[in-house]
Order: C-alpha cells, then structure tokens, then sequence
C-alpha cells in the first residue's frame, strides 16, 4: 500500500509501473474528474476517463475497455462503486475481460468516499 497526500504523485506510480511493466494495466479512481480529464490528454499511453456523463454518451465504451484498448483507465467513485453496472459486469467482473486479468495497479485517490 502507497499512501500520500495530495499533489504528491499518485498518478506518477500509475506512470513509473507502467514504463517498468508495459504489459500490465491500471486502474484509477478519483472524485477529481477535471483532473483527470485533464491527466489523460498529457499521458503517452492510451487511457480514458470515465465518468458518468461520458458512459451516458458513449455507452458502447465498456468492449474497448474489456480488450485492452486502455492502459490507464481513470473513473470516478460512481462508476467504480457501482456494482451492479457495467463497469463491473463487463469489465472488472468479466472472465473474457483482458483488462480485469492484466490489471496490476488499482490506485484510490480521495479515498475518504470508502466505506465498509
């Protein structure tokens, strides 16, 4: 486990493992959602944001990201936490779900929304 502060790289371990393990994918969950948008465009890998405004846009989204087609794929606390959705039924949950089998580094950022 990694815990650190605000503003002190988080997102830097999604990078540094993923030059170290180039095979391997990465899971972020954030309540920042214009940072991460904003996150995404300056990555050299592929990588999207999800949130629910943009599921709700582009609903055929979750194959891509079962395949793979993603490496860093950045979601707000709604998408994630929602396990009856399509997140979780398609990707995360699915047995054919490349994703779900290559996924080797879930970061939490903001991570008071936890609870048991």
């Amino acid at each position: 486990m990694y815990m650190v502060a605000t503003g002190r790289g988080k997102i830097m371990l999604a990078m540094i493992y993923n030059a170290l393990f180039p095979g391997g994918y990465i899971l972020f969950v954030s309540s920042l959602v214009a940072l991460m948008e904003n996150q995404v465009k300056t990555f050299t890998v592929s990588a999207i944001c999800l949130t629910a405004q943009y599921i709700e846009d582009n609903q055929d989204i979750w194959g891509d990201v079962a395949a793979g087609k993603y490496k860093i794929v950045m979601c707000a606390p709604e998408v994630a936490s929602n396990i009856t959705g399509s997140f979780w039924r398609r990707v995360a949950g699915g047995t054919k779900s490349r994703f779900r089998k290559g996924c080797a580094v879930i970061i939490i950022d903001e991570a008071h929304w936890i609870w048991s």
